[in-house]
């Protein structure tokens, strides 16, 4: 190794090292609390879903190693799409990891977002519910876009938690555009 080469290795070095070593850097390790049955470290895992980017609900494939998404494919054995996947479906994965997603709820207020807590969101939230609901019957509507059906009844047992006082037949439904 001639000099030059070893001083932009050792330039590079105390470079990585300096970086390595500023204040807040992040260094969590993340691990599964518990992990499914069929876990093997560094083993990846395919999980047969459906894609919800677009109506067409395709069965894909995701490709799942210690915990992280990290691929889509289309399923082969399912009947809408066998085994393709469209452009909206390979993206589908930006919004897992997505950094300019919500981390918290949001209030508007003077048309400026500002963050609160979650507790503080379903409390306004219940209390909006609440003062709706006695205006009228069908003053509640959840509107959402594509769903599986399991997230449906998720939907549907929170809004009966949120409204408690309502009669059975008032209670709101998620109804899926």
């Amino acid at each position: 190794m001639d000099r030059r080469t070893f001083i932009k290795t050792a330039g590079l070095g105390s470079v990585a090292v300096v970086y390595g070593c500023k204040e807040g850097y992040d260094r969590n390790i993340f691990s599964l609390v518990s992990a499914p049955e069929d876990f093997v470290t560094g083993q990846a895992r395919w999980y047969a879903s459906t894609c919800t980017e677009c109506p067409a609900g395709c069965g894909l494939l995701a490709k799942n190693r210690e915990g992280r998404l990290i691929k889509l494919e289309g399923n082969p054995a399912h009947p809408v799409n066998q085994g393709k996947l469209c452009i909206r479906g390979q993206a589908a994965l930006q919004s897992v990891y997505d950094p300019d997603r919500l981390m918290t709820p949001q209030l508007k207020t003077n048309g400026v977002f500002t963050p609160i807590s979650f507790d503080q969101a379903r409390e306004l939230l219940k209390e909006k519910m609440e003062a709706s609901s006695k205006s009228g019957r069908n003053r509640i509507k959840f509107l959402t876009g594509i769903t599986s059906e399991p997230l449906s009844a998720l939907f549907s047992t929170v809004l009966k938690s949120l409204v408690q006082t309502l009669p059975p037949c008032m209670n709101p439904i998620p109804m899926i555009l």
